[in-house]
């Protein structure tokens, strides 16, 4: 559908309309592929973020357990006065960089800016043609 619907709608919209239905079935069918890019996009998006959301969740859980413990155990090692070797410290540093990194990551695998390109590359053709309508009109 997504191929057939430029195919027709393309060459009615700037290959000379004159006519009002012509005008209108081809605005209807631009607007037909761009709601169908939109869902293509975004349906699946949705559904891969609801996946990428508890399977963060899940590691989440599992990396915290072992972190608060080897954390816990560390800072009393240090309350307590014991030397503390550099291998462990660096352990307890590389484990808090990683627990930080987790916590702040998005669980949606497109950013912002992704989206917008999306959004931009699907409607610019619309405006292109409304702009090209009224210039003309």
């Amino acid at each position: 559908m997504a191929a057939v619907t430029p195919g027709v709608a393309v060459p009615l919209l700037f290959i000379g309309l004159r006519t009002t239905s012509e005008i209108t079935i081809g605005v209807g069918l631009l607007f037909f592929l761009i709601i169908c890019i939109m869902l293509f996009f975004f349906v699946p998006i949705y559904y891969v973020h609801g996946v990428m959301k508890v399977s963060r969740k899940l590691y989440i859980q599992k990396f915290e357990d072992a972190y608060r413990v080897g954390f816990n155990e560390f800072l009393k090692a240090v309350e307590n006065g014991k030397v503390i070797g550099l291998t462990k410290t660096l352990s307890m540093l590389a484990s808090k960089e990683i627990y930080d990194g987790m916590i702040v990551i998005s669980d949606w695998p497109v950013d912002y800016f992704g989206g917008l390109k999306v959004i931009a590359s699907t409607i610019l053709p619309v405006l292109s043609y409304i702009v090209k309508y009224l210039s003309l009109g």
